[in-house]
């Protein structure tokens, strides 16, 4: 009866995790997809940056 209880909080708690860590990597992601799209820019700046020196 114990092990089932257990079973059945796992199971209720299951949905929010996997909700939860689709929310983490998709936050993840979009943060990366930001920084890759930056970084270009970045380092075009740094080298017009150490240029103009």
């Amino acid at each position: 009866l114990r092990k089932q209880a257990k079973t059945q909080v796992f199971l209720n708690l299951e949905p929010v995790y996997v909700k939860e860590v689709g929310t983490f990597i998709k936050l993840l992601h979009s943060i990366f997809a930001n920084l890759s799209a930056s970084l270009p820019n970045l380092g075009i700046l740094l080298i017009q940056e150490a240029l103009s020196k």
